[in-house]
């Protein structure tokens, strides 16, 4: 089940529902400063309202309700007519329902207020969200990848790897003060009307939202405010990054010089020739160079000398201050020399030293100096730490536990959050070395889990494929294989493109798929609940339309959804619970005696276990048959 579920999730989900080709037309029409007057009717389209729902109920805050204490259970049955019907309404006339807070807290003490939004405006923001990020991504610098689709904190680690090996050693490190909470109203609409968002519709209810009351629990006071956005929403992080985009630009102008006889900054960002204008501008001008990588609210600017890194603090400092009304947190800002201290960003402690002369074998010239830089990027203490206590616990949790389903449940979660450091931290250089000393700290707990071990140790094929090089030191228990702490493997990647686009990449599915697909999202089954429809989608789509059973392609008309376990004894629309298959195998999963001579022994071993679980006995093997016959 592990590796259907990573299968599902390589596609883009906007193919589901036919919606990556009028994102694509929003972005490049965005691009050539169109503006978009009739934004609310692909707001309200059926297929968005559904794509949201998909995305939601995915999230881990879907399960936690608002203040009505309605969460995605409660609409995953609704009737589909039903739930479009409801959604449309609430658009047209939108009153936002109270935000729930909820403080967290922060390493440093402080507390981190979050808003839990109800469902249904969840559901609003996220139709919204699909439809003008779009529309924002033309406009925003390549620097930025905070929150941004098709880019990770990876690769803004990597942009700094890059930096600092072509001299950047100074960095200005700034954190905004509460950002998310000081955010003015206006400025986000004058900044979203700049981007070409020009319907006032829209911009009404985003207005509506970000005015909304907040409830809190604690001292059950309800409290209104016109400055800031609600952390954990979902358009939080799109509309800060929408303020934002002008330092990016700004930082950009300073130094970066647009003669390229082009007409706009948008067609300045897609051309080729980015890297020589930086390097064409630095020869030909005295302007102060820096280059900014942003990641929402934390953000820093390379410099190559002191003067160019103390200037540019204060300039930046200055600039938040008059132009955005954001104040910088001189506490967590500061000016580094990265050849004698360590910088943390992102959960990575970085650092630049000189690297001299090397031979051809490799080794290094004594007596000489290059100019050449190497970075050196390691898990940042704090970070080493709460791995260290979040495992340990894990580990705890399984030597304690004596019931069998969810030893198996937790040694899963251990595995599954093992895996994620690994794919976080893997591309650090000292990652392998920094994971090594983990595990020596945890070396007594690790000690106690082998205790638990099989008497034979089961490898599994996701093993195999992700740590083939660990296998000898493999052990699992009841069945599970458990991954190894010290496994980590460095991986190296190469920087985003300057002219990368998320909405110009096509999906993995075959074009016959694909058109297929859009045939069953305009074509939903009417008179069933809002889940069975979407899964009924991602079975299709998971399976490549081809049947459960036999193994052929089948046309959307020629597919139908059945239900592994019955309804009618307790059967569910889960993803899991459904198989596709044609209209024949489907007769045959029922039929008492179906006559399936020309089905091979693997097709009706398959047969005979849907069969099983809708009563029916289970076939004979097909020679059998016939020597009965004959």
């Amino acid at each position: 089940m592990e590796g259907r579920r990573l299968w599902i999730i390589a596609f883009r989900e906007e193919t589901y529902y036919d919606w990556a080709d009028i994102q694509y037309d929003l972005n490049r029409k965005s691009a050539q400063e169109y503006g978009f007057r009739s934004l609310l009717e692909l707001i309200a389209d059926d297929r968005n309202i559904m794509l949201a729902h998909r995305k939601i109920k995915a999230n881990k805050g879907s399960k936690t309700p608002g203040t009505d204490g309605m969460n995605v259970m409660d609409f995953k049955n609704k009737i589909m007519e039903e739930y479009l019907i409801e959604t449309k309404l609430n658009l047209l006339d939108y009153k936002s329902d109270l935000v729930r807070r909820k403080e967290i807290p922060k390493p440093n003490g402080g507390v981190r207020p979050l808003g839990i939004s109800c469902y249904e405006d969840k559901i609003i923001e996220e139709a919204i969200k699909q439809v003008i990020e779009p529309i924002l991504e033309a406009k925003f610098h390549p620097d930025s990848y905070g929150f941004r689709p098709g880019r990770k904190p990876q690769d803004a680690i990597v942009m700094c790897q890059t930096l600092m090996r072509a001299g950047y050693i100074y960095a200005c490190e700034f954190d905004i003060k509460k950002c998310f909470d000081n955010i003015r109203h206006r400025l986000i609409r004058k900044k979203l009307w700049a981007c070409g968002i020009r319907d006032t519709r829209i911009l009404t209810i985003i207005s509506k939202r970000l005015r909304c009351p907040v409830y809190d629990p604690k001292t059950k006071v309800i409290s209104q405010s016109n400055t800031g956005t609600v952390q954990g929403g979902e358009l939080s992080p799109l509309l800060a990054n929408v303020i934002l985009n002008d330092l990016d630009w700004w930082v950009a102008r300073q130094w970066e010089k647009f003669d390229f006889g082009m007409k706009s900054e948008s067609e300045y960002k897609t051309h080729s020739s980015w890297q020589n204008t930086m390097n064409y501008n630095l020869r030909k001008t005295n302007l102060k160079a820096g280059r900014i990588v942003r990641f929402a609210d934390d953000f820093v600017i390379f410099c190559k000398t002191k003067k160019e890194a103390t200037g540019w603090y204060f300039a930046v400092k200055d600039w938040m201050k008059d132009n955005l009304k954001l104040e910088i947190s001189e506490e967590k800002s500061a000016v580094v020399n990265l050849t004698k201290d360590s910088m943390i960003f992102l959960g990575f402690e970085l650092k630049a030293n000189k690297k001299g002369k090397v031979c051809v074998c490799g080794h290094k010239i004594q007596g000489t100096e290059g100019s050449r830089k190497y970075t050196k990027t390691s898990v940042s203490p704090k970070n080493t730490s709460k791995i260290v206590n979040n495992i340990c616990h894990k580990i705890k949790q399984i030597v304690k536990n004596t019931d069998i389903k969810k030893k198996i449940g937790l040694l899963m979660l251990l595995n599954v959050c093992i895996l994620g450091y690994h794919n976080y931290w893997n591309i650090a250089s000292e990652g392998s070395t920094d994971f090594y000393r983990i595990h020596k700290r945890l070396k007594f707990q690790w000690w106690k889990l082998r205790k638990q071990a099989d008497s034979k140790t089961y490898v599994s094929q996701t093993f195999h494929k992700l740590y083939d090089d660990y296998e000898k030191s493999a052990f699992s228990i009841l069945g599970v294989t458990i991954y190894p702490i010290w496994g980590c493997r460095h991986k190296t990647i190469s920087p985003k493109r300057r002219d990368y686009s998320y909405y110009d990449e096509n999906c993995n599915l075959s074009q016959l798929v694909k058109s297929q697909l859009k045939i069953m999202c305009r074509n939903y089954i009417p008179q069933r609940s809002v889940e069975y429809n979407d899964n009924r989608l991602s079975r299709y789509s998971m399976q490549e339309g081809k049947d459960g059973v036999t193994g052929k392609f089948l046309l959307a008309s020629e597919a139908h959804c059945h239900h592994i376990q019955m309804v009618s004894k307790g059967g569910t629309d889960k993803f899991d619970n459904l198989v596709i298959v044609s209209d024949t195998t489907h007769k045959w999963i029922h039929m008492k005696e179906p006559d399936v001579k020309n089905l091979n022994q693997r097709s009706l071993e398959k047969l005979n276990k849907f069969r099983e679980k809708c009563g029916r006995e289970p076939l004979n093997n097909r020679q059998k048959i016939e020597k009965q016959e004959n």
